[in-house]
């Protein structure tokens, strides 16, 4: 019973780390790149960065700036 029940904790925790494998800072870590924008409205932590459709990252952080919004992605 003990073994079945560890079994079940490490199946859980390799499923929770093989869906937020690129979450951790040195498999997933990538580069990070800052985008200024005039405009972000709709734009969050958390949305997918695509280039010609293919998905190359996600955007860390958003954050009012004077003269527009600054984004931070992680490609």
């Amino acid at each position: 019973m003990v073994t079945g029940a560890i079994g079940l904790l490490v199946l859980g925790a390799l499923l929770f780390g093989a869906f937020h494998i690129e979450d951790l800072p040195l498999i997933g870590g990538g580069t990070g790149y800052t985008a200024a924008f005039r405009d972000a409205s709709g734009l969050a932590a958390g949305n997918e960065v695509r280039v010609a459709g293919v998905k190359v990252g996600k955007v860390t952080d958003v954050s009012l700036a004077r003269d527009g919004t600054t984004t931070y992605v992680r490609v």
